[in-house]
């Protein structure tokens, strides 16, 4: 199958019945002249473009185990983007996936986030994505702020001018994502930069918030400068490899955004790399935005990961010393009496064990003492959520409460896609020791990397 860009003819495959473009460049390589600098026009090509295999991944470190898979794999053109389409001479809604991982790792070539059951339903899916850590968000001399924000507005821009060749329709994009993703999407749902380029947002468990201060941005500059020898300028960084730069930071963070560290706390106002208000390419913080009115045409969608933070609780306990949970979840302003009903323990540090800490907590009381399910418990059926992305002339459509479908199997959390994923159970039946809880965390995960590992798309490689 082969069609039209504004850089030059891409030609794909088909998987699952669907049709898979992977890898195709929405800007040019961010190296060289380019590197640290606002995404510019991609060369144009000549022939056709076959886009059979993932593109390479942003810079980052290779985190090893995850518990999403997302292989990270070294290349120049790496703000590239994959497109799922049931027809390409359709006009289909859009819906476009910003990839999670604190905003310094991840990719958009994860097995997880193949789109073909999507496309199946008669969505155009497009993943992108972006730069992350440094080269996406460090605060330099004589470059951009916030570069990576300047990411998802050029892939939007790609998709405005190309996707009706692949089947989409441009009036009709809604972007979504989780984690990180989530607070990108609502970033760009305020920003003036994205304006008109998406008409809904699904963001799942993320928020933007953009408290740190731009001086706290300059500040882990100079000190990634500092640790180098240099000045924090783009010309004097960009005599370093990404990897170099990467190894820098972890040197001088203050604010590491690890497991390890954010069981610690979390302080949004010191100096990350992350978005935050720079005046330009976000004006103001978001909230402040959306209580003054911007983004009122949008409509959200929003939701939770259950057990997110208690799942990272749980498995940073062996690096955790007396009170450092009960303060973390403080600085939170978790409750934490409604917490310790939740977990069936006084102790966070260690888990209940089966016989010895008591009789297990009813899961009524459990679910009392947390409040009003809905909110945080959302599981929305992917058929419910590719309804609403159908629906045409109904403003706020899917900024309507989520209906809960259906009761999902103990320890299955439902994904954007008709499958679930297996994750640990929030509250293992015989309640094992810690090590063994871990063993059976790690074995879930080997299950799930060798059903994903034998996927056909992964398989599916120049």
């Amino acid at each position: 199958m082969i069609t039209e860009t504004t850089s030059g003819k891409v030609e794909g495959f088909v998987l699952e019945d669907q049709h898979v473009f992977l890898g195709i460049p929405y800007a040019a390589p961010p190296l060289g002249e380019n590197r640290f600098g606002a995404p510019a026009a991609h060369e144009p090509w000549s022939g056709t473009r076959e886009c059979f295999a993932y593109g390479p991944t942003a810079p980052q470190r290779d985190p090893g185990i995850t518990i999403i898979p997302e292989p990270v794999e070294a290349g120049d053109d790496f703000l590239n983007l994959n497109i799922y389409t049931p027809d390409i001479s359709a006009k289909l809604p859009v819906f476009v996936w910003i990839h999670g991982g604190g905003f310094v790792s991840g990719c958009n070539r994860s097995p997880w986030y193949v789109g073909t059951r999507f496309a199946r339903d008669g969505v155009v899916v497009v993943s992108i994505g972006y730069r992350l850590g440094v080269e996406g968000f460090l605060e330099i001399e004589g470059a951009p702020s916030n570069r990576a924000v300047l990411d998802w507005v050029a892939a939007l821009e790609w998709v405005r001018d190309n996707i009706a060749n692949f089947g989409g329709d441009p009036s009709r994009v809604t972007i979504g994502g989780q984690s990180a993703g989530s607070a990108a999407c609502i970033t760009l749902m305020v920003n003036p930069k994205a304006k008109g380029l998406f008409h809904r947002v699904i963001g799942m468990s993320g928020t933007s918030d953009s408290r740190m201060p731009p001086e706290a941005a300059r500040d882990l500059g100079r000190d990634v400068a500092k640790r180098l020898g240099v000045r924090p300028t783009r010309e004097d960084l960009s005599r370093f490899t990404p990897d170099q730069l990467v190894e820098a930071h972890l040197k001088v963070a203050r604010n590491p955004f690890t497991a390890a560290a954010l069981m610690k706390g979390f302080d949004p106002k010191a100096s990350g790399l992350r978005p935050f208000a720079d005046g330009e390419t976000i004006p103001e913080h978001p909230f402040k935005a959306i209580i003054e009115g911007a983004g009122a045409d949008v409509a959200l969608l929003a939701g939770s990961t259950t057990e997110e933070v208690n799942g990272a609780i749980r498995m940073q306990r062996a690096n955790l010393e007396g009170d450092q949970a009960m303060k973390s979840l403080e600085s939170m302003k978790i409750d934490l009496d409604a917490y310790k009903a939740h977990v069936g323990t006084d102790d966070l540090v260690e888990p209940r064990r089966a016989g010895v800490d008591g009789p297990r907590v009813p899961r009524a009381a459990r679910e009392d003492a947390r409040g009003s399910r809905r909110r945080d418990d959302v599981r929305v059926s992917v058929r419910v959520a590719v309804t609403a992305l159908r629906r045409r002339g109904r403003r706020g459509a899917l900024s309507r409460h989520p209906v809960r479908v259906g009761q999902p199997r103990r320890g299955t959390r439902c994904r954007w896609t008709d499958r679930t994923e297996r994750t640990a159970p929030s509250r293992p039946r015989d309640a094992p020791r810690l090590g063994q809880l871990h063993h059976r965390w790690n074995g879930r995960l080997a299950g799930l990397r060798e059903r994903d590992e034998a996927h056909p798309l992964v398989r599916h490689r120049q």
